[in-house]
């Protein structure tokens, strides 16, 4: 199954990275730079709000992850919110080896040599030279941060993932009209869409109270006043949109946020990332 992901497909970058790169050598002062670097990020990112949050919550609902597919995360020597991701990526991991062997790769197509190096021979992670896809697993957790949202539209279409760890999809409902984000991105709008219906439905506070009195074991209901419509003018109301939500592959979506700091470098990294969980439909009951 092929995916194109930005501007260009994997397998083109990938192959000009190579040409690049073919004869580069990578310093082991260059490597011990880069892990200094991180190292120290890891370290101060332990106790931020965020990761703290995010690592109670896995532990909380205990999700049976296998592995861990990281895509896009970005170059690691040139920008420091790349680095900071990744930190929060080895935290989740480590928590999770703690009961088993979790598997975990990258794929970038802007990985340098020098990222790959890093990733491989000091946090002994698996760098996916082609992306390849597969959508029969149900335990892998996709960790996307600040991917592009028609990237992730193409991650759900190809790969049908469960769990996810990447940008809040109610963001893009804010900045695009309901109508575009459902045309562009039906996949993301639905998950939204579902989520939120979801959250009010557990949400006693949005629930409209009722307003009542009582007298002895009678209990009674005040009506509230509607405003009267004015004659001769007829509402225009909005048509209905249709998600199509027999279609998809899932049938539920939850999505849990974090708190964090916007104040925080390390914290503004990993700003709008929230956990998405998907319940799958029976395969025999997807309508076409």
């Amino acid at each position: 199954m092929s995916l194109k992901l930005g501007s260009k497909n994997g397998a083109e970058v990938h192959k000009e990275h190579s040409k690049n790169f073919k004869n580069t050598k990578i310093s082991d002062n260059a490597i011990e730079s880069l892990k200094t670097k991180f190292d120290k990020a890891f370290d101060s990112g332990k106790h931020n709000v965020f990761t703290s949050s995010v690592l109670s919550y896995l532990k909380e609902i205990d999700c049976p992850i296998a592995g861990i597919r990281c895509l896009g995360l970005g170059s690691l020597e040139s920008e420091i919110y790349p680095l900071h991701q990744l930190c929060l990526l080895k935290q989740i991991v480590d928590q999770l080896s703690t009961k088993k062997d979790i598997v975990v790769s990258l794929w970038d197509p802007i990985f340098t040599v020098l990222d790959k190096e890093f990733i491989q021979s000091k946090l002994h992670y698996v760098v996916e030279e082609k992306p390849s896809f597969e959508n029969d697993r149900n335990d892998i957790l996709y960790y996307m941060p600040h991917f592009p949202i028609e990237e992730i539209e193409k991650i759900l279409v190809n790969c049908e993932p469960l769990l996810l760890l990447t940008n809040d999809l109610q963001a893009y409902s804010l900045r695009l009209s309901s109508w575009k984000f459902l045309s562009l991105y039906p996949i993301c709008a639905s998950i939204s869409f579902l989520s939120e219906t979801e959250n009010l439905a557990n949400d006693d506070s949005q629930k409209a109270p009722l307003v009542s009195s009582s007298v002895g074991d009678f209990h009674f209901v005040k009506k509230k006043h509607r405003n009267r419509r004015k004659k001769g003018i007829t509402p225009v109301l909005p048509k209905k949109q249709d998600y199509n939500l027999d279609t998809k592959y899932f049938i539920k979506a939850c999505v849990k946020r974090f708190p964090y700091d916007t104040h925080s470098t390390l914290e503004y990294s990993l700003t709008d990332i929230c956990f998405i969980k998907l319940t799958r439909r029976s395969t025999d009951k997807i309508s076409n």
